[in-house]
């Protein structure tokens, strides 16, 4: 890597110091330098040796900027998404995925580490668990000029816990599309009116995340063949009764296919 370019990548960290204390930026400008030139696993112990910090510094002093650092990775996202909206014409629509992913982990005393389905090796007839962390994460997707593709780059996440492990310690239980709505409201919040699409799979696809959307987001994906739609409920001055939930029904899923419209926002 030239020194040019070496230069300009960590002048481009600049934009995460406004979320974080003077101590800690220059602890993670340690740690990105060592990630940058780790080959193998990237841990926190394998950055400080390849930088040459090892045995100079105490490597508690970074550790602790992950356990007890007082920065919010909610702030962090915020100025990495300020960073990419520089080279976007404002005009320019966002596009975001929503998933989960699941990454084995061991140990008694890791925080909300639990059993979750492995949706990758599971086959037809077997189904196969893991033990580990599940996070909901919502990727931006951003054209680079080596690929002939667009690459993800995660943006937010949140840590689901299972029930088991919320009873056990006294927290309240969140279903992954509730971690993923949100995300997208807070996503929201940040981008004002710019129009923002958003691809996810079918279980993402439901009333929990669709309900109350922010207008300027459009959701794309899949639903259940016999899925009933509908458009948003009018309320009528003067009608008694329970308000209604439901609008009148949209065309069915074949119809679409004809006519190749495609709702960005439905209530199923």
């Amino acid at each position: 890597m030239s020194t040019d370019l070496l230069a300009t990548l960590f002048a481009s960290l600049q934009a995460f110091r406004p979320a974080l204390t003077a101590p800690g930026f220059r602890n993670m400008l340690v740690v990105f330098a060592g990630w940058v030139l780790t080959r193998g696993p990237h841990a926190v112990t394998q950055a400080l040796v390849e930088t040459s910090v090892a045995g100079r510094i105490h490597n508690e002093r970074f550790h602790r900027f992950f356990s007890r650092g007082t920065w919010s990775p909610d702030e962090l996202a915020h100025c990495l998404l300020l960073l990419i909206l520089r080279f976007l014409p404002p005009d320019h629509p966002l596009w975001a995925v929503v998933d989960d992913t699941l990454a084995p982990k061991k140990g008694q005393h890791i925080f909300g580490i639990g059993t979750h389905l492995d949706a990758v090796r599971p086959t037809r007839k077997t189904r196969i668990f893991c033990f580990g962390h599940c996070w909901v994460v919502l990727a931006i997707l951003l054209p680079l000029p080596f690929s002939a593709r667009s690459w993800a780059l995660p943006l937010l996440f949140r840590l689901y816990r299972t029930k088991k492990e919320c009873t056990a310690k006294g927290a309240k239980y969140r279903k992954k599309t509730e971690l993923a709505r949100d995300m997208l409201d807070v996503l929201a919040g940040w981008v004002g009116e710019r129009k923002v699409n958003v691809a996810a799979d079918s279980a993402y696809c439901n009333d929990t995340v669709l309900r109350g959307l922010c207008p300027s987001f459009v959701l794309y994906g899949s639903m259940r063949p016999d899925a009933v739609v509908t458009n948003p409920p009018v309320h009528s001055p003067g009608v008694c009764g329970r308000p209604r939930i439901r609008g009148t029904c949209r065309p069915s899923r074949g119809i679409w296919r004809k006519t190749r419209e495609f709702p960005g926002r439905s209530a199923t």
